[in-house]
């Protein structure tokens, strides 16, 4: 009899109170289902790690599984210094390591990295806008110092780029300001709609230079194959702004020859092998958060200003790449 309800999924515990008459018949059946319905998301807390994947972030896999990126960093200390520097089939710890969890295994640096010579731009052309706005009624008040020194996105001229990542970072040019601005708000929509979801957060830096915010987990990740246009507004006061807009467009991450090359790789080695790849966003994001890691690293130096040069942006190749403090 036991053998009987055991295979029916019924724990040894239920089975002895029904068969001593403890508890009603219905009780005891109720079943649990199978670790195959559970969640993706209690299956990877239950393995402790996760294997990065191409088109991961550290704040999607965060978000995919129930943490904060804060709690994910208190997890992988060795990742606090640059959340944006991970490998594909790098293991990422997601809860507390103990004593006997192996670390997590990257590629190794290799004695010289490779150069960002070329670049595969995409030939799909869209038509982007630098502007400044106010509320209807209120006068344009100039709040640049320069007013012929224009807010842009770091985009080809054909205003359009790739990205592999569910969270991508988007860069533009932020002019020097006459005054430290009110807030700044990253608007994303698909392109067939015709609404924005908006995303608000400061900056104390009023000095001309790159700037870059991230898709942040509470507007959702991007969408393998779908095509967006985001904008950057820089208000200087309540009423008055400055914006610009760009297009970006999420690549499927099913591409194994990409995959394998990227996990036998370095990360140093990323942004030579992304922009080969034509996957713009991507390749500047890495390529920044080397930067930030090794400012005093002349090649990557080298390397940012050929990249902005392939994209006509050789006047702001030595600017700096600003922080943000965000709300």
């Amino acid at each position: 009899m036991n053998k009987i309800f055991l295979a029916l999924g019924v724990s040894a515990f239920a089975v002895s109170l029904l068969l001593e008459s403890v508890v009603d018949p219905s009780f005891a059946f109720q079943t649990f289902p199978p670790t195959s319905n559970y969640s993706d998301n209690f299956i990877a807390q239950a393995a402790r790690t996760y294997k990065v994947k191409l088109g991961d972030t550290l704040l999607g896999i965060a978000y995919n599984n129930g943490l904060t990126l804060q709690q994910l960093l208190s997890f992988n200390p060795s990742l606090r210094n640059n959340p944006d520097l991970i490998g594909v089939g790098q293991v990422i710890n997601l809860s507390q390591p103990t004593s006997g969890t192996k670390p997590s295994k990257t590629a190794q640096k290799p004695p010289t990295r490779q150069s960002v010579q070329t670049f595969n731009l995409p030939t799909i052309r869209r038509t982007g806008s630098s502007r400044m706005g106010a509320r209807r009624g209120d006068p344009k008040q100039e709040c640049r110092s320069n007013p012929n020194d224009n807010l842009r996105v770091l985009l080809p001229v054909t205003n359009f780029g790739y990205t592999l990542q569910d969270h991508p970072t988007f860069f533009w040019y932020m002019p020097e300001l006459k005054t430290q601005a009110e807030r700044l708000e990253l608007k994303v929509r698909p392109v067939e709609a015709d609404s924005y979801q908006t995303y608000q957060f400061i900056s104390n830096n009023q000095n001309a230079g790159v700037m870059s915010v991230t898709l942040p987990p509470e507007m959702g990740a991007f969408e393998e194959g779908k095509e967006y246009q985001w904008e950057i507004r820089v208000y200087c006061s309540r009423q008055m702004f400055i914006a610009a807009t760009g297009n970006i467009q999420r690549l499927s991450t099913n591409n194994p020859q990409l995959a394998s090359q990227l996990e036998k790789a370095s990360v140093e080695d990323y942004p030579a092998i992304l922009a080969q790849a034509g996957v713009w966003y991507d390749a500047m994001a890495t390529l920044a958060a080397l930067r930030a890691e090794n400012p005093t690293d002349t090649s990557l130096r080298a390397d940012w200003s050929n990249l902005l040069k392939m994209i006509g942006f050789e006047n702001i190749a030595n600017a700096p790449i600003l922080a943000r403090e965000e709300k």
